[in-house]
């Protein structure tokens, strides 16, 4: 095998190859698309980077009344690429409630054992 085609074959199987099928996936469809945007984690207060932050406005439509435009749902996807060639597994652990109310407390300014606290979605039922 020739270095060119070595290295192509890298290519191929990186997870910066697949980055860019996303990206350009969603570019076809019309989505508009920021490329690796830094923001600041608010649990840890350090900055990261998220792959993609793609962005489209959907129309409205009053449909009893001439299919007027009456507005847009805009929706916007953060998204990760991640290329794992090999099979994958995920398992989950209980959640530690009480490490997870007092991040909720402590970040969020929110009060102990009050209802809202209950329903942050760090310590909703679903998560």
């Amino acid at each position: 095998m020739s270095d060119i085609e070595e290295v192509e074959k890298m290519v191929q199987n990186s997870g910066n190859n697949f980055h860019c099928k996303v990206l350009n996936y969603l570019k076809e469809k019309d989505w508009t698309v920021l490329i690796s945007p830094y923001y600041t984690d608010n649990v840890t207060d350090k900055p990261r980077e998220i792959d993609l932050v793609a962005e489209k406005a959907f129309e409205v439509r009053n449909r009893p009344f001439r299919n007027r435009v009456v507005g847009t749902i805009n929706v916007k996807l953060f998204i990760e690429c991640k290329f794992i060639p090999q099979k994958i597994v995920f398992w989950f652990h209980d959640k530690d409630k009480i490490r997870a109310e007092e991040l909720v407390v402590s970040k969020f300014s929110m009060r102990e054992s009050n209802s809202y606290t209950q329903e942050h979605h760090y310590l909703s039922r679903a998560c």
